[in-house]
């Protein structure tokens, strides 16, 4: 279970409440391991603030327990958003002291709409989007707090990999904060409890 809450005010001047919960996620998985390949195959779905956009996926990852770790996913939206979407990353641990771990990762997208109404491309409205989509570079830190509980500051740069990724990412983007960006940083405070 995820979920995210908005504390911006970028949209305070049209009156609307500028701290609200945004979306929450369902994720069903199953994790098993073959020789050195860890496999994720599961489901999730998108409840996000306009119920018209809710929507579900499956996915599959796996991930080589090697140099670098390199890890292939494949997420296939069967909902609102019909489509594919595959990333294929790279993860590095550098220890910082004691139990402190800056956790280092790249991953590369490409995305590819099953029809133009789901996901259109930006220069032509009637083909669907399919491209080298988004580029990201991650750096994180995993703090424990208790035996059961830990703290992780996350910071994220989001970058387009094809001019049709560009013009797509600024048209998404319009109607947020980031109005006419393609690429952007972005962070947060991650909260988790194992037992």
């Amino acid at each position: 279970l995820w979920g995210n809450m908005d504390t911006d005010l970028w949209n305070k001047d049209n009156g609307s409440n500028p701290s609200s919960w945004t979306e929450t996620d369902l994720t069903m998985s199953y994790a098993w391991a073959m020789g050195p390949v860890s496999f994720s195959t599961g489901y999730i779905y998108y409840a996000v603030d306009n119920s018209a956009n809710n929507t579900q996926e499956l996915f599959l990852s796996a991930t080589l327990d090697t140099l670098l770790k390199p890890t292939l996913k494949i997420y296939r939206d069967i909902d609102h958003f019909a489509g594919w979407y595959v990333t294929l990353g790279v993860a590095h641990s550098v220890p910082v002291t004691g139990e402190l771990n800056l956790d280092l990762g790249a991953q590369v997208g490409y995305l590819a709409a099953a029809e133009a109404s789901s996901y259109a491309d930006p220069n032509d409205s009637s083909k669907a989007y399919g491209n080298f989509h988004d580029g990201v570079l991650s750096a994180s830190m995993k703090i424990p707090v208790s035996k059961y509980i830990a703290v992780t500051p996350q910071l994220y740069y989001s970058f387009p990999l094809s001019s049709d990724a560009k013009d797509r990412l600024k048209a998404d983007n319009l109607g947020s904060i980031v109005k006419n960006d393609a690429d952007f940083v972005y962070g947060g405070v991650a909260l988790s409890m194992a037992f």
